[in-house]
């Protein structure tokens, strides 16, 4: 235990990971779960849930579509390698070998023929059936499948997989675009349609902070309380990645206050830069749009006024085909979601507040 604490900054989330797999145990075989980029998705999934279903008795087979983004197949076959040579049953040692080559033989496959075929997919995931028992397949970034027409085959073979296999196979998806898991899970054209729902992820509590705190305090032998760190974590949008990079900063160059080490850090890390970036790429009626968005009293952008409004803001005539242009380029561009009935929601918290900020730039 005391190795564990001295080589990783990882917060268990124990109850959590129990509490889903409970819900895959008992009759619910499938779930997506949606959390904004940089909230911990990932580490919850290699970390909490693989190690607590290995224990139960699962095969784990953990794979991330953004691994290699314009080829689906390569991530499944990629999974289902690493799953298979993690294994380390001596009984399994044979068959092992045998799937090895197998396996191999499909990433040659893939290697050389950029159209890497359904069939590849499905035979790589066959490959996880043998022999008998139950499989947690866990799809990091689910919702890359719903970006491209290209990858409608690839999704409906996975989808036809894992309902085929649903008595052995237990699933967890995952996304940080809830525009793009609402088009693969709630259209009703979409190859996962209805085959799970989708459940927030939950923000990390005080005890996160505490576990931080009792960390910093063993690498430094300093004080650092939770309920200083706690504001900063809210602040940044509840990422524990940001939270947890600052104090590894801190720790690395000795900033033991946490005002100072915060200013500290955005000296190295300027912050919002990767809004400013995203900023500056738009045109100005999609800045315009988004300021309105951002405003708390945001009203419809589908109106005489609004219209007025932006045409005397940017110098042109706009028109609702103007405005829907804009919204939908947005939405595309993965800043924007679309909820149905003319209302829009931006896609990030981090930089909807930027951008309620940003009227004057």
């Amino acid at each position: 235990m005391k190795k564990d604490f001295e080589l990783s900054w990882h917060y268990p989330r124990t109850r959590l990971a129990q509490a889903y797999l409970m819900t895959l145990e008992s009759g619910a075989p499938t779930m997506a779960i949606f959390a904004e980029r940089r909230k911990g998705k990932t580490e919850f999934l290699t970390d909490d849930m693989t190690p607590l279903a290995e224990s139960k008795g699962h095969r784990c087979c953990y794979v991330n579509f953004w691994e290699d983004r314009t080829n689906p197949v390569a991530c499944i076959v990629n999974g289902v390698n690493r799953s298979l040579k993690s294994e380390l049953v001596g009984v399994l040692r044979g068959w092992k070998k045998e799937i090895s080559v197998n396996l191999g033989a499909l990433q040659a496959k893939i290697t050389k023929d950029a159209d890497a075929s359904i069939q590849t997919a499905n035979a790589a995931l066959q490959c996880l059936l043998e022999p008998d028992g139950t499989i947690l397949l866990q799809c990091d970034e689910i919702q890359h499948l719903a970006t491209s027409p290209e990858f409608e085959d690839v999704t409906a073979s996975l989808r036809t997989w894992i309902d085929s296999n649903k008595k052995r196979v237990r699933t967890i998806f995952t996304g940080s675009s809830q525009d793009n898991l609402n088009r693969l899970f709630r259209n009703q054209r979409a190859a996962f349609y209805n085959s799970a729902s989708i459940v927030p992820f939950p923000d990390m509590t005080i005890e996160f902070a505490e576990f931080l705190s009792r960390r910093f305090h063993y690498l430094t032998g300093r004080s650092l309380p939770a309920e200083l760190i706690m504001p900063v974590f809210i602040e940044n949008h509840s990422s524990p990645a940001f939270i947890v990079e600052l104090l590894q900063v801190m720790v690395r160059d000795g900033y033991y206050d946490l005002d100072t080490g915060l200013a500290y850090y955005y000296k190295l890390h300027p912050r919002n830069e990767d809004n400013l970036q995203i900023w500056n790429a738009l045109s100005l009626i999609d800045r315009k749009i988004l300021v309105k968005l951002a405003k708390p009293e945001a009203g419809s952008l589908y109106t005489r006024e609004s219209y007025d409004s932006l045409s005397k803001e940017i110098g042109v005539k706009v028109s609702k085909s103007s405005i829907q242009n804009s919204l939908n380029r947005m939405r595309e561009a993965g800043l924007l979601i679309n909820q149905g009935r003319g209302v829009w929601e931006f896609e990030n918290s981090g930089f909807k507040s930027f951008v309620a900020g940003a009227e004057g730039f």
